[in-house]
């Protein structure tokens, strides 16, 4: 450890090195016993090895800084395939999400094998061409990144039905909306499938 170098002539501070000229140098913390000698120490330009060159230097720090760059958006873009933020624009799913709720959603586990939904659970998808067609009829326009956020009535095996009152029915039984809004999954089974079917 030494202090700034210093050139005598110019009695300027120096931050680079400069051919030919001797600095003198004294350590900053007390040294041990066997390192101790007469401070300050000359030492000429000449005799000091050069462990890199100016332009291996900025070649370094060029690639050090392109390198942190480059894992700061590669750590990014894998969270951003892992979680997601999303907002809600509609009232939906009432009052469970408002409008304007953010979620943070987690997309890992639905690409699991044994990931099994339950009636009940919140789920986000993409639209299948039927509902997009639905909505486009109703004045909607969807883009490919706009995902559906709904709750699970039923799941594959269960028999779902209107019947002639409208109600809806989930294996013989009467099925209740848990979200007061009419646009819920039952609100929307009464709304676009016909009795009977």
């Amino acid at each position: 450890d030494g202090d700034v170098k210093r050139d005598e002539k110019e009695e300027e501070d120096l931050f680079f090195d400069r051919p030919g000229v001797d600095y003198e140098i004294k350590p900053i913390y007390p040294l041990v016993a066997s390192m101790e000698r007469q401070w300050p120490a000359r030492i000429s330009e000449k005799d000091i090895t050069n462990m890199i060159t100016p332009l291996q230097y900025n070649v370094l720090t060029a690639v050090g800084a392109f390198s942190s760059a480059a894992s700061i958006l590669g750590g990014f873009f894998v969270v951003s395939l892992a979680i997601s933020l999303f907002f809600i624009p509609s009232r939906s799913m009432d009052p469970t999400l408002r409008v304007g709720d953010v979620l943070l959603v987690e997309k890992i586990t639905p690409r699991l094998p044994l990931n099994n939904y339950k009636v009940g659970d919140v789920v986000m998808f993409r639209p299948p061409p039927a509902l997009r067609d639905i909505v486009a009829r109703n004045g909607g326009r969807l883009t490919d990144r706009d995902l559906f956020v709904k709750r699970v009535a039923a799941v594959p095996g269960d028999v779902v039905a209107v019947d002639e009152a409208g109600g809806v029915v989930i294996n013989g039984k009467k099925a209740t909306g848990r979200d007061l809004c009419d646009a819920e999954p039952l609100g929307l089974i009464r709304r676009y499938v016909q009795a009977g079917e």
